[in-house]
């Protein structure tokens, strides 16, 4: 697909370090107005809580409108709303290939039905507190050992710990409708989100991504933001106020290269034999308790999945999401599950990378998951190595992990939906054979 778009940026030399909330809420307003440009197709605002970035507006429009033709466009709203700066175009341009699943969540980003509403809601946003971390910018490797404090994990690896993200309401309900390959295209997709954020240094560029991507917040720090907010009229301000008031999109790159690292990329490239799980929870608190493992090794998995906010009265809805990710066996290590690493006095550390698929067996494996009401199901997966044949496979039963990934392994099961409670539990699979088995679980 041609480059399409671009995205231009503008310094709004309002002030440096925290220019305080009436501030950030009066460039966020801005950003709003100028979305009604014919010429733009996305506007957005970030910056004003630390020296580490400036106030700034973004512009995404299409090749061929020119940035500097917009600066009376930017200074006409900054005046109305009382911002007497003069906007500087600076010399970063990012450029893209929007497809029509990003342009129509920039323009339901964009649409602002109640413009009173609105601005009340970036009040709110602007006076969100600043979340610092203490010290430099902390590494993948770093953030991945903070997560791991539950004792129930005491005996998982820190490295197999990721954290989870969120999405948009209409992405949820495009991944309801998923079926066979279109599966595979919402995890690809979403995959090619993480990697294209994992390498962004710029937060309204990081919102660009977000917002196309469908994604409302990624890591914890994020969602607790979010459950806290009682109005958020613009998924584009919600968005980029958010990644702000965490520290911005440095601050936020380890926990986004860490989920980007969940994904198994480096598996994926090398043809593995591998289980992905997309677990999308629209309902109760979940978490994961416990995995048996028939083939392969555990890869990462999330910790726990928030309850939804799908439908809120005044704010987007988010719909939290996790990756579980298995393979097969590599030199230097089985595959232990949780329960087998409770046996030793210290968690089996993993084994460098890179390693060497061996053996022909594939990945199989069962996953525990307890809501916070108190009941259980689990979820199997079987990719069998394709030289070996085999079905790929996925089941749902209230049964444990080791049942779930009996079940899986006897059977070829495609898509199965089990009511546990008050909650229906649905899993697809993309396609029966590949060395990738990817897997849809939905909550709701």
């Amino acid at each position: 697909m041609p480059i399409n778009h671009l995205q231009s940026f503008w310094d709004v030399p309002v002030g440096t370090g925290d220019i305080g909330s009436d501030r950030r809420a009066q460039v966020a307003k801005v950003a709003i107005a100028l979305n009604k440009n014919p010429d733009v197709i996305l506007a957005s605002s970030s910056g004003g809580y630390t020296d580490a970035e400036h106030p700034e507006l973004s512009l995404i429009t299409r090749i061929g409108v020119e940035p500097q033709s917009l600066k009376g466009a930017i200074e006409e709203a900054l005046a109305a709303h009382k911002v007497s700066v003069e906007p500087v175009l600076k010399g970063d341009v990012r450029y893209y290939d929007f497809g029509k699943i990003e342009l129509d969540n920039f323009a339901a980003a964009a649409h602002v039905p109640d413009l009173a509403s609105a601005h009340a809601a970036i009040d709110e946003l602007a006076r969100l507190r600043y979340q610092p971390h203490d010290g430099p910018t902390p590494s993948a490797a770093d953030v991945l050992a903070s997560f791991a404090g539950a004792d129930s994990f005491a005996n998982i690896s820190p490295s197999q710990i990721s954290e989870g993200f969120s999405i948009a309401t209409p992405r949820f309900q495009q991944l309801r409708g998923a079926r066979g390959d279109a599966i595979e295209q919402h995890i690809k997709g979403l995959s090619n989100t993480f990697a294209s954020l994992k390498n962004e240094k710029n937060s309204n560029a990081a919102t660009a991504i977000m917002v196309g991507g469908g994604l409302i917040t990624v890591g914890s720090k994020m969602w607790t933001l979010y459950s806290a907010i009682q109005t958020a009229g613009s998924v584009t301000a919600l968005v980029s106020q958010l990644i702000a008031a965490v520290g911005g999109i440095v601050a936020l790159g380890a926990i986004i290269a860490v989920i980007a690292v969940a994904f198994g990329l480096l598996w994926i490239i090398l043809k593995d034999a591998l289980n992905l799980c997309l677990v999308v929870n629209s309902r109760n608190d979940l978490t994961f308790t416990n995995d048996h493992i028939k083939n392969g090794e555990r890869d990462t998995i999330v910790q726990s999945l928030p309850q939804a906010a799908a439908n809120p009265a005044n704010k987007p809805g988010a719909v939290p999401c996790g990756f579980f990710v298995y393979r097969k066996y590599h030199i230097g290590r089985g595959g232990p599950s949780a329960k087998d690493e409770a046996d030793h006095a210290e968690p089996i550390p993993p084994v460098p990378s890179p390693r060497l698929p061996i053996g022909f067996y594939g990945s199989c494996m069962g996953m525990d998951f307890r809501f916070s009401t108190g009941q259980r199901f689990a979820v199997g997966m079987d990719c069998p190595n394709t030289i070996g044949g085999g079905t790929n496979s996925i089941v749902v039963t209230p049964k444990s992990a080791k049942d779930a990934a009996q079940l899986a392994n006897d059977g070829h099961t495609a898509d199965q939906s089990i009511n546990v409670g008050p909650y229906k539990c649905t899993v697809r699979r993309a396609a029966a054979l590949g060395s990738i088995n990817y897997g849809l679980c939905l909550i709701e």
